[in-house]
């Protein structure tokens, strides 16, 4: 067997060296690629990210613009709305002179309508007769109650009309003095209550009701003053 040369034995080291060295350039040139590729992806990712931020900025301006928008939107309705209220306020204000003018001008009324009637008395529960002559049934009542009747003081007499079948229509006489007048209810409280039998009606025990004509405003607070006393409110009226 010959012996072996030692060129060849180089060569071969050589060989076994570029072999090698082959192989690192692959590997590194596999890590290169992976490297290249993955930033090509990440490059990818952040592009879209970039686009969605894109999107989300111009969601967020839109979005400020819809919120200015509607805070000038909000602004404008403040205004009328407190116009509104200005509007409200000044009227509550003419609607409350307004009420008390009128409730002057009812208080004014109420005291005409009295005073028109300060000559007046009701005599209410005087049985209806035909024919029926009102100076008589006066005159009846007066010789009852010790008072000096004459047609002369009084100015104006007469039944008011009635749809209530049940109960007979009251009798409104007007005094021409108003000291008449006081004079007769005196006598009617001295002599206290009065039957329908003490004025020509015969065993007929009716009430009759002789009072001072009231307007109807004067009259309401009458009566309430009356079922104030009922439910024990009041002691006098």
């Amino acid at each position: 067997m010959p012996p072996k040369r030692k060129g060849s034995r180089d060569e071969q080291a050589g060989d076994n060296a570029n072999q090698d060295s082959n192989e690192l350039d692959d590997k590194v040139q596999q890590k290169l690629d992976f490297i290249i590729n993955e930033l090509k992806i990440i490059k990818t990712d952040v592009e879209e990210i970039r686009d969605e931020q894109k999107d989300m900025i111009k969601s967020i301006e839109s979005c400020f613009e819809l919120i200015a928008s509607n805070k000038k939107s909000i602004e404008e309705q403040g205004a009328k709305i407190d116009s509104c209220v200005h509007d409200i306020e000044s009227a509550t204000n003419e609607i409350d002179l307004l009420k008390n003018n009128l409730a002057r001008a009812n208080g004014e009324i109420a005291a005409l309508q009295q005073y028109s009637q300060k000559n007046c008395i009701n005599i209410v529960g005087v049985p209806v007769q035909d024919n029926e002559n009102i100076f008589n049934i006066l005159r009846n009542i007066s010789l009852f109650i010790n008072f000096e009747f004459s047609q002369g003081i009084i100015a104006n007499c007469h039944r008011l009309s009635g749809k209530n079948r049940k109960m007979a229509p009251p009798i409104i006489v007007k005094f021409v003095r108003n000291i008449d007048k006081q004079n007769f209810l005196q006598c009617k409280d001295g002599k206290g209550r009065v039957l329908a039998s003490d004025i020509g009606w015969a065993n007929d025990t009716r009430t009759i009701y002789i009072n001072e004509t009231m307007s109807p405003f004067y009259r309401s607070i009458f009566s309430r003053g009356k079922e104030l006393q009922k439910q024990g409110h009041s002691k006098f009226m």
